[in-house]
């Protein structure tokens, strides 16, 4: 079967959504997922939709969260994504 990406992107969306996301954040998610994909590699793609509604259903990720900076030293940080999606964690510590 052949989706466009776009549609796939769509679908993407609201399935993060109907999760619990809102909509920036299931964009930003859908947008990496769909972008792996394009790019062929598909293992970091939306093939991986099950597993993250199967995560957070289990705690281990949860919806519309914000990291935070722990410490600074200089030009290092550690930073707690605070259970946020990766897309999202990753986003805001760079």
């Amino acid at each position: 079967m052949l989706i466009d990406h776009t549609e796939l992107h769509g679908i993407a969306m609201r399935v993060f959504e109907a999760a619990g996301s809102d909509h920036a954040e299931a964009q930003i998610i859908a947008d990496h997922l769909i972008e792996a994909n394009l790019r062929g590699h598909d293992s970091h793609g939306v093939g991986l939709i099950p597993n993250y509604l199967q995560h957070l259903a289990g705690g281990t990720v949860m919806a519309n969260r914000k990291g935070r900076v722990v410490s600074e030293s200089g030009s290092l940080i550690v930073y707690d994504g605070e259970r946020a999606w990766g897309q999202i964690a990753a986003r805001e510590a760079v």
